[in-house]
């Protein structure tokens, strides 16, 4: 280890960084450690918020940009190489959704750094006939791997033994809180209104365009009912053409990003989670934390039913069923405000109390380092 006693540990997020599941989990991860046993930098492919350069700095730590990883291979696996070689890590945690991380592990592996981490966060990927020619060189190059669910990590390491790390959050930033909430539904017109709300990158993965045509059986059964969408993508334009198709668009808040998921998610009602798949779906705990029931698609992981009260549902079940789920679910402010320590309490209990989580880790690191240098 370093000179300083700390496990210096080079944590890449191998995909966009922003506002989706991989980029919370490394920054949750990253904000709750124990700094004083752990010296952490972060290498991404494009550049990250303010708030989160300023922490690292201040830290003390290191943030690297190194945007050649899809345009040019080579030269991102030469920059990996010079960076790890130079700041000699003692380990290298690469997040990722597929066989692709070989490109990350590889220079990590040049630069010398025997410890090398994959974590698999999905149960598909977008590409996956790379993902299957690179599986054999992949399965060589990592030397640990975890995954956030089993079914991630059977996805991606098969029969290999995979530490399963919890999408840890901090409960007590998604507590009730009714001001906040009349705050949004003020702003966004949303006072008396039955506000299903969804956050996801808008892709095909996270499958909003279901969510229009139930918003339209809702309001064909006389909800008054709005759609608050928060996230932005890919597949964004084409959801906005729909509204706009469909008559829908008085009856849809597109949010856009944000920093502040906790309180975006106290204007609603009732969160829904249609996706196509996923490896675990942090944000539909993150909507557990603030109160809310959710409706869920049978292709998420039922480790998210951290409390007990979600619906899964297929996504080939008629509409008119999901509406009877999504009405169901329904719950008010003061119910959500009656639950507050009961919802905290429950959240720890299944694990995904990101501080517990953080010392796991750091048991993780000990563990891995201790066994690799034998």
């Amino acid at each position: 280890m370093g000179l300083d006693k700390r496990i210096r540990i080079l944590v890449i997020v191998n995909a966009i960084f922003g506002y989706d599941g991989i980029s919370n989990v490394a920054v949750n991860y990253y904000h709750y450690q124990n700094k004083s046993k752990v010296q952490m930098d972060l290498l991404t492919i494009n550049d990250i918020p303010d708030y989160l350069k300023r922490e690292i700095e201040d830290d003390g730590n290191r943030h690297f940009v190194v945007t050649e990883r899809n345009r040019n291979p080579i030269g991102y696996i030469v920059k990996i190489k010079d960076i790890v070689s130079r700041n000699k890590y003692d380990i290298v945690y690469i997040h990722g959704n597929s066989a692709t991380m070989a490109i990350d592990l590889l220079g990590a592996k040049l630069g010398g750094c025997k410890v090398r981490v994959a974590h698999s966060h999905n149960t598909q990927c977008d590409h996956q006939k790379i993902n299957n020619v690179l599986m054999p060189v992949f399965s060589k190059l990592y030397t640990d791997c975890c995954a956030c669910s089993i079914e991630a990590g059977q996805f991606l390491f098969k029969s290999k033994e995979c530490y399963v790390v919890n999408n840890g959050i901090s409960p007590s930033k998604y507590e009730f809180s009714n001001n906040i909430r009349e705050r949004i539904r003020k702003k966004y017109g949303l006072d008396g209104k039955f506000v299903i709300g969804h956050i996801g990158r808008f892709s095909y993965q996270k499958n909003q365009e279901f969510l229009l045509p139930l918003l339209r059986e809702l309001l064909n059964r006389g909800q008054d009912a709005m759609l608050l969408l928060v996230g932005n993508g890919e597949t964004i334009e084409k959801i906005k053409g729909l509204a706009y198709e469909w008559n829908l668009v008085k009856h849809v808040v597109f949010y856009g990003t944000t920093d502040h998921i906790n309180e975006v998610l106290q204007a609603m009602d009732c969160f829904v989670f249609p996706s196509r798949f996923e490896g675990l779906g942090i944000v539909a705990i993150e909507a557990q934390a603030a109160g809310l029931k959710c409706v869920i698609s049978e292709e998420v992981p039922k480790t998210v039913n951290v409390m007990k009260n979600s619906r899964f549902i297929s996504l080939q079940q008629p509409l008119s069923r999901w509406a009877d789920l999504v009405i169901e679910q329904r719950n008010s402010a003061d119910e959500r405000q009656n639950n507050v320590e009961r919802t905290r309490e429950r959240i720890k209990e299944a694990g995904f109390d990101i501080e517990e989580n953080c010392k796991d880790m750091l048991n993780y690191y000990m563990r891995i380092l201790k066994v690799k240098r034998l």
